[in-house]
C-alpha cells in the first residue's frame, strides 16, 4: 500500500475557533458532537477503519495526547465532563475559575486488521478552541445566613452568621438559632448585595431540599428555605457540589 495515497478524515463539525464555558453542574450533558468524513485507503478490500478523537493543548503539536473516545462511526458525542477531564490531565485540577485553555482536536484514522504490518494512521487537520474549564476542587467563597427565620433578619449587610467550609466533605456548615414555623432563610455571598445568593424551589422543606443558585440580579430570586416548626438551634448544611441542603437539630 502506498502510504502517500492515504486520504485522512476531515472534521466537519464543530467549526474551527469555537469558544465554550464548561459547567460542573452540566458535566454529564453534551459538550458537542464531532463529525468527520471517512478516511480513504488505496486498497481494493478495506478492513474496518477505526477513528479516535484526540485532543492536546494548543501549541504543543500533540506532544501529549488525550483520547476522548473511539468509534467505527463518523461521529462521536462528547460530554462536558469528558472535556474537563482532558484539560485537568494537562494542567492539573487547581486553577482559577476564569482560566481559559486553548485545546486542539483531531481525528486519527487507522485500519483495524491484525495482518497490517505498516503504520496506517492518518490524522485530520486540527480544529482549535478556547475552553473555560471548571476546577476539580470547589471554590469556597464566604457564605452568610439571612432571613426572618434567623437572628439577622433580611439584612444583607449583617455577616454575623457565617458558614464554615469543611474542605474534607466539601460542604458549608453553620449552627444557628432558627425562629420556628412560617419563617424562612437563604444564604448570600457578598455583603450588601442580593446576588449571588442561594435558596430552594417549591420542593424544598424545613428538613432538606435542592439548592437553587442566583448568580446575578438578572436571574429571578429562588424561593426561600422554610425553617422547622419548633424554634431552636439547628445544624444547617449547604452542599454546593450536589446542590442540596439539610437542616437538623444541633447536638447539645
Amino acid at each position: 500500500m502506498d502510504l502517500n495515497k492515504i486520504q485522512a478524515s476531515a472534521i466537519t463539525a464543530p467549526a474551527v475557533g469555537m469558544q465554550y464555558v464548561l459547567d460542573r453542574a452540566m458535566a454529564d450533558s453534551v459538550f458537542t458532537q464531532f463529525a468527520w468524513s471517512a478516511a480513504a485507503y488505496p486498497l481494493s478490500t478495506i478492513p474496518e477503519t477505526l477513528y479516535a478523537l484526540e485532543c492536546a493543548l494548543s501549541g504543543t503539536e500533540f506532544a501529549s495526547v488525550y483520547e476522548l473516545g473511539s468509534t467505527s462511526d463518523l461521529m462521536l458525542t462528547i460530554t462536558q465532563g469528558k472535556v474537563n477531564d482532558a484539560i485537568v490531565s494537562f494542567i492539573g485540577g487547581d486553577f482559577p475559575s476564569d482560566t481559559v485553555v486553548g485545546l486542539d482536536f483531531r481525528v486519527k484514522a487507522g485500519i483495524n486488521a491484525n495482518d497490517v504490518s505498516v503504520a496506517t494512521n492518518a490524522y485530520s487537520a486540527v480544529v482549535n478552541s478556547e475552553i473555560t474549564p471548571y476546577p476539580m476542587t470547589v471554590e469556597a467563597p464566604p457564605l452568610y445566613l439571612i432571613g426572618d427565620g434567623s437572628t439577622t433578619g433580611w439584612d444583607n449587610t449583617n455577616t454575623d452568621l457565617q458558614f464554615t467550609y469543611d474542605p474534607a466533605e466539601q460542604v458549608y456548615k453553620l449552627v444557628a438559632t432558627l425562629g420556628g414555623t412560617g419563617l424562612f432563610i437563604k444564604a448570600f455571598e457578598v455583603p450588601g448585595q442580593w446576588a449571588p445568593q442561594w435558596g430552594t424551589d417549591a420542593s424544598g422543606t424545613s428538613e432538606s431540599g435542592p439548592l437553587i443558585y442566583r448568580p446575578t440580579e438578572a436571574i429571578p430570586d429562588p424561593a426561600a428555605i422554610p425553617t422547622p416548626e419548633e424554634a431552636g438551634d439547628y445544624l444547617i448544611t449547604f452542599d454546593l457540589v450536589n446542590l442540596a441542603y439539610s437542616i437538623v437539630p444541633a447536638e447539645k
